[in-house]
C-alpha cells in the first residue's frame, strides 16, 4: 500500500495523536512526514514504515507530546543518503 493512498489513516500502531500543546494535536501520519521533512529525509514509504515501526516501542504514556517523540527517534537512528535506519 502507498503511503499516500485513499487510506485515511496510514500508521496503525498504539499512538493515536501527537500533541504539540493542549490545544495543538495532529495525527501521526502528519508528525512522521515533519519528522522526515525537518531531518532532511526522503518522504517515502520505506522510510515512513521505519519511523512509525520505532514509535510502536515507544514506551511513554498518554498524552503522547511531540517533543518526546521526537527525542526518542532521535535517540536511536542514523541517516544515509536520504534513507533512515535505527539500531
Amino acid at each position: 500500500m502507498s503511503w499516500n493512498s485513499g487510506a485515511s489513516k496510514h500508521y496503525q500502531g498504539p499512538i493515536d495523536r501527537v500533541y504539540v500543546s493542549l490545544r495543538e494535536v495532529h495525527d501521526v501520519d502528519f508528525f512522521i512526514d515533519e519528522y522526515l521533512r525537518l531531518r532532511l529525509l526522503d518522504l517515502n514509504d520505506d522510510n515512513r514504515r521505519m519511523v512509525g515501526s520505532q514509535l510502536e516501542s515507544f514506551l511513554g504514556r498518554v498524552p503522547y507530546r511531540w517533543d518526546d517523540l521526537v527525542d526518542f527517534l532521535d535517540s536511536g537512528w542514523h541517516a544515509e543518503a536520504g534513507a533512515i535506519g535505527f539500531g
